[in-house]
């Protein structure tokens, strides 16, 4: 007889409970079954608060607009670009990169003009790891520094400012998506005028949260997305926010080259 078996013969009560509920207190797996029963229900609740808790990152992402984007790779067609080749090869590449990050947190950079897919590609690999039990955010760049052009006088564009950077250190997956386009204005010699010093310094407080430099690690996977090339970037930005942020290898590096806007095709 097992220690749980004496337990319940010696409580009379609890004896009576488990006949109450069909359960054969002479069985020999008993005790085996009960934990087997404890530990699928303690699997369910893990399961349970790891998708609050990815829901909760989610909920904390700054859309274009405000409208959410929701994007799978099943969805990608090469077909509708003239380049289908080209298309196809984005595809794949952003496929393997995403099963890579499942294990190993990598930076990723999308170049190309605007409406080619590559917003579509970045939230493809952030749905794929959230499937992996990673948690996912999505930062519309110009939305976010929307928000400081009047945050000393507005608190609540404060708080939800606070709250952004406090959840993109540590969300498993960050987009960021549009980089740069929150500039854009040159000065007369056709050079880039810098971003805010303000957000640039908020924004590299995020990325060394992010790399490890003292050791040239990243800790947490980012997806750049930007209408900008790296001179563009370089102008824009100080030296150490794009040195954390954009992968000098060119497999984390995927290049929209001869793709067309595709947004009002359907």
């Amino acid at each position: 007889m097992s220690d749980f078996q004496k337990v319940a013969f010696d409580t009379p009560k609890l004896a009576s409970m488990f006949k109450e509920k069909g359960v054969d207190i002479d069985d020999p797996n008993l005790q085996a079954k009960v934990e087997a029963h404890r530990n699928s229900q303690h699997q369910e609740w893990v399961k349970e608060v790891n998708s609050r808790e990815k829901d909760r990152f989610w909920r904390f992402s700054l859309f274009s607009g405000g409208h959410e984007s929701l994007f799978r790779f099943s969805q990608w067609k090469p077909a509708m670009q003239p380049n289908e080749r080209q298309a196809r090869h984005l595809g794949e590449q952003a496929w393997r990169l995403a099963k890579k990050m499942v294990n190993q947190p990598l930076n990723v950079a999308m170049f190309g003009d605007p409406g080619v897919g590559k917003t579509a590609l970045s939230l493809a690999i952030a749905n794929y790891l959230e499937d992996h039990g990673q948690r996912a955010m999505f930062v519309s760049s110009s939305e976010l520094t929307s928000l400081y052009d009047d945050h000393f006088e507005n608190y609540q564009h404060q708080q939800k400012i606070f709250n952004t950077l406090n959840f993109m250190k540590k969300t498993d997956v960050l987009i960021l998506d549009d980089f740069g386009t929150e500039g854009g204005q040159r000065d007369q010699h056709g050079n880039l005028k810098p971003i805010r010093r303000d957000f640039q310094k908020d924004l590299l407080s995020v990325c060394s949260k992010r790399y490890d430099s003292n050791n040239n690690r990243v800790l947490k996977s980012t997806i750049v997305t930007t209408n900008n090339n790296i001179k563009d970037l370089n102008q824009l930005y100080m030296p150490k926010i794009i040195s954390r942020l954009i992968p000098g290898i060119s497999e984390q590096q995927l290049m929209f080259t001869d793709m067309q806007d595709v947004r009002m095709k359907g």
